[in-house]
């Protein structure tokens, strides 16, 4: 048979043999476990890999510092590329060339060489990847001609060209593997699994090669970020850069962002050492555990239990029947020993999961930086394109950081990381349909474009005889267009409506809003200062209570208009300003949560929509509901959109007095916002003024998206710790769950599909979502072509809505901007009698269904409620009577130690303090900490955890004889403690 691992004979021979299994059975921290034994010894060390490291971030940065910025030759380079644009053209056409000609001839994923990657042939090393290094290279000297029109272009490509040279050099210089797993699957079952140990070790931690490099890369960004930064303030200090009035609007940005070009770089680098500490924070054995994660190790239906402890009880017992001792001895022994497995067990689970937590909150933050940018773009900076350039590029870094340290372990792993809580809430989402349809309203203009290309790709091979004819798509693409073809797409196409509609309000609602700011500016403009305070307070408090304005344009205004007519003085005015931007805040929060959200919370159908008994919704409520400065609590007040997180507070009877002190750190972010609009103000007297404002800016950039970081890692925390409160059944919400019910069997009875529609009702449902969605990628990429452009502090009067009206700038709302309005009445028009058709045809089945509810109703009710009044949350399973039958039981011999081992490792407890202190896990049998404690109050939507009892006597101790009623000890000569598993 063909081994798993196979010795790459060589340079490595000298190097020990491939630990064997049975040893690793006697020893659980055997080198069969250590990927440390499948690599070749680190060349370089810490020191080698710090230097390294160092000289490469210090070349980049050095040439990013001396091209793009003042202290270097910035003006002349940048001109330069201005004044060649054209090569654009030919870069981008000669790469596109290249790429669709290696896509044609399958050079990325060769269908005809399977294991192969990045070649045209069998043999091929230098052709293929020198066509594709020709073309990268032409798409980044395109980029970096952009300068014309995108003026911080080449900055921030070459800024993140020091990553992905290191990323290289990585690659040349890392130790290579000893072994290679068996791509044909032909390994067996136990060698499978040995693999995935491997795998997992490799990934999550015990390498000690990998965490030395990304270490040392940490450090060598941190320090190279702080030499930036030492460097360029006394420089920054000493060096005169032309802000005054009489300079160019774009050329005066350009000015600012090439003296600030070392300070961008510092922060950025600091951003990438964030990115290498994470790595190896992920790296770290964890040293505290909780409940949940206990219970997927424990349990009986986890996949990696189930693996794990079959194969290890199999190889105990073929190991146990040939040694000649009594059963006694095997079966304390046994027990011993799955003690020990179960430690290193939980230790790979506990890894796993912090991943998972890890990288949902990172795309979660990624998500916010998202929500930031619009936030920019509607509060109109100097500096937001730039900002939402750098953003764009995060998230690229951090999907490339996901795909190198994640992939392996989702592709070795994927069954056991279906065990985890959030795991399954993400595959639920992405499965739902307004997930998908968000995914078709993003990606449908590239549609054409893949099925072109398929076409083109699948005739090639046809050709190339490397394929029958007979089919008009390639293989990969039929397959997914086969699996979509399985999509509900009636509710699909209703989804889509709504994710268009969200698309166009993102790009037209800064548009309007600072139209409505301008005048509201103009309107205080005669009031004294007492009453441009009062008007500013009220219309802040009126655009806060519509749900899709957010709050940092209402920052900027009052910046605007209260700072400059201060009679007290201008420092004085911005501390005004800031005073009167956090009590509008609170205010505001205060009345979206207490009239707003709690008259919504009365009613059924807001609480059932907004899904308050969800696991999602349950966990927000668990951390708002915790006292005081609570971190999680902190993050989601400060961090989410401003109407609805407040809403949801008030529907989910929150104290407000919590939410309050929750929602005070969200002074960090006002205070920078206020101030750049009151530092606008002052941007012709001096080039300070104009610095600090865009600083400010940049920093309430930074601040939010800490918010977002913390919300989401606040949230998979609370679904990691508390998941079997939060899907537990509660009275209170019998009501939405009967609701719910009702809501799936009229869905199973009533939904359609699209065969199901009449062609004329198929036409108009599905013709006017895809006229939505042209709409909607029509106004999100050509936004300047359908309207106009409006700053706050613009002259109203110059102001022109419409083509027809008088005036001479470009109206607000031009002929391409009419016919798109247009068009998305009529897509509107198609839905309401696609609506009207398919309610016409459901009447009758939805009446016949809801008649067999209400004859239901009652009973359900009653079983649901029973149900909640008798939940409790798992406990230990040291009581389970299923358990102490199994062992009261008479054991056949030939199957005494397979069958106990087993029974125990169905639900296991650990037991021994030395081995819970060494992995953290001396608190499981104790209750939740306070941190993750629910008040007892009645608006609780968490079941509370009662606490747990201590063993009584009689209780069967596994390895140890049952606990007697006398306090007698145990003689330490004769009855050496020893580890032990608790049943």
């Amino acid at each position: 048979m063909m081994k798993l691992f196979k010795r790459d004979y060589g340079s490595h021979e000298s190097l020990s043999s491939d630990p064997d299994l049975e040893d690793a059975m006697k020893d659980p921290e055997s080198a069969i476990f250590d990927s440390t034994a499948s690599r070749d010894p680190a060349k370089l060390g810490f020191r080698g890999d710090f230097i390294l490291c160092m000289i490469v971030i210090l070349l980049f940065s050095g040439l990013v510092v001396g091209l793009w910025s003042e202290m270097g030759c910035g003006s002349v380079c940048l001109h330069f590329l201005q004044r060649h644009f054209a090569v654009v053209f030919i870069c981008a056409a000669g790469s596109a060339v290249i790429l669709v000609l290696l896509y044609l001839l399958d050079f990325f994923m060769p269908p005809h060489l399977p294991g192969e990657f990045l070649v045209l042939y069998s043999g091929d090393s230098w052709l293929g990847r020198g066509l594709l290094t020709a073309a990268v290279a032409q798409i980044l000297v395109g980029i970096l001609f952009l300068a014309d029109r995108f003026p911080t272009a080449p900055l921030v490509l070459t800024i993140f060209l020091c990553p992905t040279g290191l990323i290289l050099v990585r690659q040349l210089t890392k130790p290579k593997p000893r072994f290679h797993l068996d791509a044909k699957g032909t390994a067996s079952q136990e060698q499978n699994l040995k693999a995935r140990l491997r795998m997992l070790k490799m990934v999550t931690g015990e390498e000690k090669e990998q965490r030395i490099f990304y270490k040392a890369a940490a450090i060598a960004f941190f320090v190279t970020a702080l030499v930036c930064i030492i460097v360029w303030i006394p420089w920054a200090v000493t060096t005169s850069v032309r802000f005054d009035v009489s300079t160019d609007p774009v050329e005066r940005e350009m000015n600012f962002v090439r003296w600030a070009t070392p300070l961008i770089v510092g922060i950025c680098n600091l951003i990438f050492a964030s990115f290498a500490a994470l790595r190896v924070a992920l790296d770290k054995t964890y040293q505290g555990t909780d409940h949940n994660r206990a219970q997927i190790i424990l349990s009986s239906r986890s996949h990696m239990n189930r693996e794990l402890m079959d194969f290890r009880i199999a190889k105990l017992r073929v190991q146990l029947a040939s040694e000649d001792a009594d059963v006694g001895t095997q079966l304390q022994r046994t027990r011993d020993r799955a003690q020990q497995y179960l430690i290193q067990h939980t230790a790979h689970m506990r890894q796993l999961s912090n991943i998972v937590q890890t990288v949902g909150c990172g795309f979660i933050a990624l998500l916010g930086a998202l929500f930031i940018a619009f936030q920019l773009w509607a509060a109109d900076s100097h500096i937001a394109d730039m900002v939402q350039c750098f953003l764009a590029f995060f998230f690229l870094t951090f999907l490339a950081f996901i795909c190198l340290s994640f992939n392996r372990i989702w592709q070795a792993m994927s069954a056991w990381l279906q065990d985890l809580p959030m795991w399954k809430s993400m595959l639920g989402i992405c499965e739902s349909s307004w997930a998908r349809a968000g995914f078709l309203v993003l990606m449908l203009p590239l549609l054409p474009l893949v099925l072109a290309m398929s076409a083109v790709n699948q005739a090639v091979r046809s050709l190339r005889g490397l394929h029958p004819g007979g089919r008009c798509l390639t293989e990969r693409i039929q397959a997914v267009f086969a699996q979509m073809a399985r999509w509900e797409w009636v509710s699909i196409a209703s989804w889509a409506y709504v994710m268009a509609v969200i698309l166009i309000l993102y790009k037209i609602i800064p548009i309007f809003l600072n139209v409505l700011l301008a005048w509201l500016k103009s309107f205080v403009t005669n009031l004294p200062f007492l009453g441009i305070l009062g008007f500013t307070f009220g219309a802040g408090m009126f655009l806060f209570m519509l749900p899709p304005v957010p709050g940092p344009p209402i920052y900027l205004f009052g910046g605007l208009v209260i700072s400059g007519r201060s009679p007290y003085g201008f420092w004085w005015g911005c501390v005004i300003c800031i005073l009167l931007c956090v009590v509008l805040k609170l205010a505001a929060c205060a009345i979206q949560q207490k009239i707003i959200g709690q008259m919504l919370g009365s009613r059924q159908s807001i609480r059932r929509m907004v899904g308050i008994h969800r696991p999602f919704m349950r966990a927000i409520e668990s951390i708002l509901r915790r006292p005081g400065f609570n971190f999680g609590k902190c993050m989601i007040l400060c961090g989410g959109p401003d109407w609805p997180t407040s809403v949801l507070a008030g529907i989910m009877r929150i104290s407000l007095i919590q939410c309050t002190i929750g929602t005070l750190p969200v002074i960090f972010s006002t205070i920078p916002l206020a101030l750049t609009g009151s530092f606008y103000l002052k941007r012709d007297e001096s080039e300070v003024w104009a610095r600090a404002g865009n600083l400010m800016f940049s920093l309430t950039a930074l601040v939010s998206v800490t918010f977002w970081a913390g919300m989401g890692w606040a949230i998979q925390d609370a679904f990691d710790k508390l998941n079997d409160q939060i899907h537990a059944p509660k009275v209170e919400f019998v009501e939405l769950d009967w609701l719910d019910y009702c809501e799936d069997r009229i869905k199973e009875k009533c939904q359609l599909k699209a065969g199901d529609l009449p062609a004329l009702v198929r036409f108009c449902h599905f013709g006017g979502a895809l006229l939505m969605v042209f709409v909607a990628q029509v106004f999100f990429w050509r936004a300047g072509m359908c309207f106009g452009t409006f700053k706050v502090t613009d002259d109203l009067e110059g102001l022109k809505w419409w083509p027809w009206s008088e005036g001479s700038g470009k109206p607000m709302i031009n002929q391409y901007g009419l016919s798109g309005l247009f068009l998305i009445l009529v897509s509107f028009v198609l839905l309401f009698l696609s609506r009207a058709w398919r309610g016409r045809h459901n009447s009758q089945t939805r009446e016949h269904v809801m008649k067999e509810l209400r004859g239901e109703e009652e009973a359900w009710k009653q079983r649901r409620t029973e149900e909640a009044e008798n939940w409790v949350p798992p406990r230990s399973v040291s009581g389970s009577p299923i358990i102490r039958s199994a062992l009261a039981k008479p054991m056949p011999d030939s199957d005494s130690v397979v069958n106990v081992v087993a029974a125990a490792l169905e639900g296991a407890e650990f037991a021994d303090e030395k081995a819970l202190t060494k992995l953290g896990l001396e608190d499981l049998d104790q209750p939740m900490e306070t941190e993750t404690q629910v008040p007892d109050d009645e608006s609780s939507s968490l079941p509370q955890k009662p606490a747990m009892t201590a063993i009584t006597p009689g209780a069967t101790v596994f390895g140890r004889p049952p606990v007697e009623s006398d306090d007698s000890s145990t003689d330490p000569v004769t009855s050496p403690p020893r580890t032990s598993i608790r049943l």
